[in-house]
């Protein structure tokens, strides 16, 4: 009996509770503000190829693909380390220049290289470009690249 006058009780209150007005569990202390309830997410930081997105060993493995692979059409003065080509790329994600490899070159055989030589070769690149390395294998996935963005300001300082 007092369990169902208990439970008729509760069943009772449950719409006055619904209707109460609902107040943050946080506010400043002295503030008659109230904190907002809803709450915007944190985004991530910019990643840029200036927070070392690719590794000293992928750089040398470029190298070492770039030179027969590339260079026979990209000359000695390498046309992917000039203030021309840091200003074309700017700001553009890293997914789009590994796209452009992946579908054109080499030139005599347009994407014949499997997706890590791709990426070493793009490592290569962003050390022609005074890009620091860092300690993470640049990621073959266009998704992941799409995420860091080809940032030349220091690089274009230094020159």
């Amino acid at each position: 009996m007092i369990r169902s006058a208990f439970f008729a009780l509760a069943l009772a209150a449950t719409p006055l509770i619904a209707q109460a007005p609902k107040t943050p569990a946080t506010t400043k202390p002295g503030s008659t503000k109230t904190a907002s309830t809803k709450t915007k997410p944190v985004p991530a930081p910019a990643k840029t190829t200036l927070s070392g997105v690719f590794t000293v060993e992928e750089a040398n493995a470029g190298k070492e693909l770039y030179l027969p692979l590339c260079s026979s059409c990209h000359l000695s003065v390498n046309p992917h380390s000039t203030p021309e080509f840091r200003k074309k790329w700017a700001g553009r994600p890293l997914s789009e220049l590994y796209a452009i490899m992946r579908a054109t070159m080499p030139k005599n055989d347009p994407a014949s290289l499997a997706d890590e030589d791709y990426a070493v070769i793009l490592a290569y690149m962003l050390q022609l470009n005074k890009m620091p390395p860092g300690k993470a294998y640049l990621s073959t996935d266009t998704l992941e690249l799409r995420k860091i963005r080809f940032d030349t300001v220091r690089a274009v300082a230094k020159k």
